[in-house]
């Protein structure tokens, strides 16, 4: 089916830069990406380099939405002992607070969080078990 629609010359411009021997082709390829989103609908578009830092990062190729969801919430588990602990959004976010309280400029910020886990779950131990 074919389709007429007006669009700013500068929006065109973009899409002739990137197949300058068909721009409708570009039109029609990126229209098809979308073709599930509903408008005004919230979405975050995670492209190049952001998506291969993202693959390092978590140490597993994003390639869609629900990978990066499933990998994100692996992060917010502890696993001790074959035993998994969820921890909430709030508990993160305080423990990240303490870890940036303590720790100084150049200071492994991931290892200085693991430290600080390790410690809490220390602590707990300690308090259940004496």
């Amino acid at each position: 089916m074919l389709v007429n629609i007006q669009i700013p010359d500068e929006v065109y411009q973009k899409y002739a830069e990137r197949r300058p021997d068909r721009p409708q082709a570009a039109i029609a390829e990126t229209l098809k990406e979308f073709v599930n989103h509903t408008p005004g609908e919230p979405r975050l578009i995670i492209e190049g380099e952001a998506v291969r830092r993202l693959n390092t990062i978590l140490g597993w190729p994003v390639d869609r939405t629900e990978t990066l969801l499933e990998m994100i919430n692996k992060l917010r588990n502890i696993s001790v002992a074959g035993l998994e602990i969820e921890l909430t959004p709030d508990q993160l976010t305080r423990l990240r607070a303490q870890t940036n309280f303590y720790t100084k400029p150049g200071d492994d910020l991931e290892e200085a969080f693991r430290a600080q886990v390790v410690a809490r779950i220390k602590m707990a131990i300690a308090g259940l078990v004496g």
